[in-house]
């Protein structure tokens, strides 16, 4: 009843000029009565119970002190309800603005984006003019490396990072089911991590594998060299995504993920991964607390925090997954990956893409065995 009230009085503008008028004019007119007939009013109820008479005079002076009192409280708690309406979209709007400066980038960024897709961009420039006989795997391999410098180099200053925090990146390429038979089948599942010993490849949709070659850091140096604490690392993809009947995740989380799913991961901790999966994943506890171990483990002591964007063409499926990862939990965790970063590392993307179809024309030198891994992206994956 008290709620209907309050939306009446909204309805009739309780906290316009004319309300309040109306409202002051109430009251003088109550307050005139009793000046007038303050005998009649004292004679009568309620100031005399069961003996007195009921006046004209007493019944309008009470109804219009009534009715001056009841305007009064709802045009007060009208009032109140605007304040407090105020009160809570302006800590809202603090809050929006808190969390846009936050995940905004640092002042001299765009210009550092300028220069960095620059370079990245003459790198791939470079690279195609290079006449057929000139160009060579490791050519290709090294344009490659400084556009993943530039990724890396993009995201430690988006984040704002201190100079000491090392970020890399790298790519782990996808490999189908059908193409793993013999004794490739069998290199590659030397170094598949983070699936049952019993697991059959051809069940898999395929693997993403990472070649050593393919990666770099912050601090490898001009030109960047490769990222030299990178173990052989292969992660499964599974045909399915998720479980049908639990909907559970049977992608890993990071590369596996992003890939199967064509977008964007995000973990801003690493040592969390496990639980992850036994919360949220369709996997068994030996694939959790391996994740657990892997992570707590010396030689994943450079991947604290990592995002997987898959490597996807306008056109087609996605060829692998690129992972960007740091020494330090925290990787863009303020500054929301998807809708921030994502479009910003699109343009690198392509350029990747390009640079991986030159690649590919060298088949048999990214077949070349014991060369891939990264210790950061099997959770990444």
């Amino acid at each position: 009843m008290l709620g209907q009230l309050n939306a009446l009085f909204k309805r009739i503008g309780s906290r316009t000029p004319v309300y309040a008028a109306v409202v002051t004019l109430l009251g003088l007119f109550a307050g005139l009565l009793g000046s007038l007939y303050a005998d009649d009013i004292k004679a009568a109820f309620p100031f005399v119970i069961g003996h007195g008479s009921v006046s004209r005079p007493a019944a309008l002076f009470w109804g219009a002190a009534l009715m001056t009192t009841v305007l009064f409280f709802f045009g007060q708690r009208a009032g109140e309800a605007d304040r407090k309406e105020s009160e809570t979209r302006l800590d809202q709007r603090s809050a929006e603005l808190s969390r846009l400066i936050r995940t905004l980038p640092p002042s001299d960024f765009l210009s550092t984006f300028r220069k960095i897709f620059w370079d990245c961009g003459n790198a791939l420039v470079e690279t195609v003019k290079s006449p057929p006989d000139e160009l060579t795997p490791d050519a290709i391999e090294g344009a490659i490396r400084i556009v993943l410098f530039g990724v890396a180099t993009l995201a430690q200053k988006f984040d704002a990072a201190a100079p000491d925090v090392v970020y890399a990146s790298n790519i782990m390429l996808f490999r189908p089911a059908d193409t793993l038979s013999g004794s490739e089948g069998e290199n590659v599942r030397s170094f598949l991590k983070f699936s049952p010993a019993e697991t059959d490849l051809q069940a898999l949709r395929g693997v993403l594998v990472l070649k050593r070659k393919l990666s770099t850091t912050t601090a490898g140096g001009t030109p960047p060299a490769a990222d030299d604490s990178l173990i052989p690392l292969a992660l499964p993809v599974p045909t399915e995504i998720r479980d049908q009947r639990t909907g559970r995740w049977k992608a890993l989380p990071g590369a596996p993920m992003a890939f199967s799913t064509g977008g964007l991961e995000a973990y801003i901790d690493t040592l969390t991964l496990g639980a992850w999966c036994r919360r949220d994943g369709d996997f068994p506890e030996s694939t959790a607390a391996a994740i657990d171990e892997y992570f707590r483990s010396n030689r994943a002591r450079f991947v604290r925090s990592f995002i997987s964007i898959a490597i996807k063409p306008l056109q087609g499926d996605a060829v692998g997954v690129l992972n960007i990862h740091r020494n330090q939990p925290g990787l863009l965790e303020e500054k929301e990956p998807v809708q921030q970063f994502a479009p910003l590392v699109s343009p690198f993307i392509f350029l990747l893409i390009r640079l991986l179809e030159l690649l590919q024309g060298f088949s048999d030198n990214l077949d070349s065995k014991g060369d891939s891994g990264s210790p950061g992206d099997a959770g990444s994956g």
